[in-house]
């Protein structure tokens, strides 16, 4: 009887593990999209403001791309982000996503 048992549990075990495993993974492709909703328009942005600006040489579309580099570099500078970027890293729940 005792022999039987064992396997289950290993079983359930095995299942529970698997779950936090998809928990995880799943939390972390939340934090990822989120990010990209809110960086992608950003860079997109930034980066028509710079050929403007490169283009026109006016001074208020130089201004306008200037506002959106340090819009950009606010976004990448987010110490929190960093932190849960690096704890997504390096989790060993976490495999495919980083």
């Amino acid at each position: 009887m005792k022999y039987r048992i064992f396997p289950i549990i290993i079983l359930i075990m095995m299942l529970t593990a698997c779950n936090k495993e998809e928990k995880a993974e799943q939390e972390a492709r939340n934090f990822i999209q989120n990010f990209e909703k809110r960086f992608i328009p950003v860079f997109i942005e930034r980066n028509k403001a710079y050929y403007d600006a490169s283009i026109s040489g006016k001074d208020e579309d130089y201004k306008k791309s200037s506002d959106l580099v340090k819009q950009y570099s606010k976004i990448l500078a987010d110490k929190e982000l960093f932190e849960k970027v690096k704890e997504y890293k390096d989790s060993p729940l976490i495999k495919m996503i980083l």
